[in-house]
């Protein structure tokens, strides 16, 4: 292996650490090799993603709700960013409406159709 980090672990035995590789596109050989030999684990993302995935797990984990505003902006961006189907961000803004609606002056219908505030004009 060329690269000194990759000597580096493909020296090291020890197992105190998991290793994880996150890389959106396939692996080289040498890659390959070093996570068989370290049993790591593949998350075939991207960086964004999987550490955002991480945190909402961790969040979830340590049962804070709701999450704190730049985490809630950061998940929504990332969501939007046009690399997949927003629905994880719809659950999230339903289970926070859900969470809020019996406390606003809002019949419930206008909190879960977003259609039924819309006024079409006069034809």
């Amino acid at each position: 292996m060329g690269h000194r980090p990759a000597q580096r672990l493909s020296r090291c035995h020890s197992r105190r650490f998991a290793t994880y590789w996150i890389d959106p596109y396939p692996l080289g050989d040498q890659a390959s090799d070093l996570l068989a030999q370290r049993s790591g684990d593949l998350g075939a993302e991207t960086a964004d993603d999987f550490f955002g995935r991480l945190a909402g797990a961790c969040d979830a984990l340590n049962g804070h709700r709701p999450p704190a505003p730049e985490v809630a902006v950061a998940t929504a961006k990332r969501a939007l960013a046009g690399h997949r189907t927003a629905i994880p961000l719809h659950d999230m803004i339903r289970e926070e409406l859900d969470q809020v609606a019996p406390w606003t002056p809002l019949p419930p219908r206008s909190l879960t159709s977003p259609t039924s505030q819309v006024s079409t004009p006069a034809g």
